[in-house]
């Protein structure tokens, strides 16, 4: 039987204490490391002196979103298993991050009775040749279906701009602009520009997308 050796990666003190004490009491599992931050996560990682084998992961933490990190630390450690516990909305990532083959997603919302379950279904899969061929498919980009107006009013969302700062810039009207980022937010299933953001993190902006970008610097 494989040595099951665990990370939480958390950056509030009691849910990583929280996980760890549960994971002990409930599963007898004694190698359990945590650590606070994306940069303690990267560090970790990069030294790659210890094969874990689950790592348990907030999407938010105090120094930035750890989603740009989980392709990198996949290569790295391929059979590693992850399974996302935040309070994030679940069907804005669920869906996205399962593909690219982390194991599940619970929500810090969710009671205990569920949270045990997820946990024994998690603490007691390892990576098999099917789940690293999913790990290594291409993850398929939901921003691809965007125009590139559509692409271009995202772009400057991330950046933080405003509906009449975006009109402005691409010399059309407000509504224009505010109906654009009406469906983008409708067809990636977001409320927020930050989930947005969120999800270029994860997929990158499609080429056409990145061509637009560089044709607009000024």
């Amino acid at each position: 039987m494989i040595n099951k050796k665990i990370l939480i990666a958390d950056d509030h003190f009691s849910t990583r204490k929280g996980l760890k004490w549960m994971l002990n009491l409930k599963f007898n599992i004694k190698e359990i490391d945590e650590v606070s931050n994306c940069n303690e996560l990267v560090q970790l990682f990069k030294q790659n002196d210890k094969a874990y084998t689950h790592l348990i992961l907030d999407i938010q933490m105090s120094d930035g979103s750890t989603l740009e990190l989980i392709a990198g630390i996949i290569k790295i450690a391929p059979t590693l298993q992850i399974m996302i516990h935040s309070m994030q909305p679940e069907p804005v990532y669920k869906a996205n991050l399962l593909q690219m083959g982390v194991f599940g997603f619970v929500s810090k919302n969710a009671g205990e009775d569920l949270v045990i379950d997820e946990l024994n279904r998690f603490v007691n899969t390892y990576a098999t040749p099917r789940t690293l061929k999913k790990v290594n498919a291409q993850l398929e980009n939901p921003l691809a279906k965007f125009t590139n107006r559509e692409l271009q009013v995202l772009h400057y969302l991330k950046e933080g701009k405003s509906t009449g700062e975006i009109a402005d810039l691409l010399s059309v009207s407000d509504s224009m602009i505010s109906m654009c980022k009406k469906k983008i937010l409708t067809e990636t299933n977001t409320s927020n520009v930050k989930e947005l953001t969120d999800l270029v993190a994860l997929h990158g902006m499609p080429e056409e997308g990145r061509k637009t970008q560089q044709g607009k610097k000024r």
